[in-house]
């Protein structure tokens, strides 16, 4: 990069607003309102070398909104959507008034997850520090919640990353923000803390997320809307 001792920039612009036709000479109506801006700029640098342009840094996700279909999303347990495995959709009534799925607990024991289509397997460590987002209803009681396994991330070999709220959803629409790092208490399938080093080896090498779906021992209706990783 080459060192200049001195720039100068010199600028004039004119603006002419109003006026009417432009032909070998401006004409414009006596009533028009002309006005004339003349802008000169000069600037001197340093003696130093001007610095190459630096690129920042786009932000990266992965999302699913719902706004036409189920996006691929499954579940898993006892619920049943539309079709089996494939959850319900509803166009209305999700965290913008547009989209969600949901599906209907059976009742019949054991606890029903969401289970994240293929986008969001194989190697996503590059949302390492990044966050995990999405909203969480029920339709329930809300009288007999019961604890389980929240978030389960799972990877090659049996290995795993689960996380657990502090508090379930309610019926309006929950947000959960997780951030993909030891700050935010995973634990692994040894019910240890996961390290960073074990996240991002889970994450390197995802084969399933799953999202719990149901809160309440009884009937119950879980939806799920907004669904994404990012990372700024």
């Amino acid at each position: 990069m080459k060192n200049f001792e001195k720039v100068m920039i010199s600028l004039s612009i004119v603006l002419f607003v109003g006026c009417g036709k432009f032909d070998d000479k401006i004409d414009c109506d006596k009533d028009a309102k002309r006005t004339i801006q003349e802008i000169n700029i000069s600037s001197l640098s340093s003696t130093t070398n001007i610095p190459p342009s630096t690129t920042i840094p786009s932000s990266i996700s992965i999302s699913s909104v719902f706004i036409s279909d189920v996006n691929g999303w499954t579940i898993e347990g006892d619920a049943q959507g539309v079709e089996g495995v494939i959850p319900n959709f509803s166009q209305t009534n999700g965290v913008e008034n547009s989209g969600y799925i949901y599906a209907k607990d059976d009742a019949s024991g054991g606890t029903w997850y969401f289970i994240a289509p293929d986008k969001y397997s194989g190697d996503l460590s590059k949302f390492i520090d990044g966050k995990l987002e999405f909203y969480l209803k029920q339709e329930s009681n809300i009288k007999k919640q019961f604890e389980d396994n929240d978030i389960i991330i799972e990877g090659l070999l049996g290995e795993k990353i689960v996380y657990n709220y502090e508090l379930y959803p309610t019926k309006e629409w929950t947000k959960y923000e997780i951030d993909f790092n030891v700050d935010s208490l995973w634990i692994d399938e040894n019910n240890d803390t996961a390290s960073n080093e074990k996240i991002e080896s889970i994450l390197s090498n995802i084969t399933k997320i799953m999202i719990r779906g149901e809160f309440e021992d009884g009937p119950d209706i879980g939806g799920l809307d907004e669904f994404r990783l990012f990372k700024n």
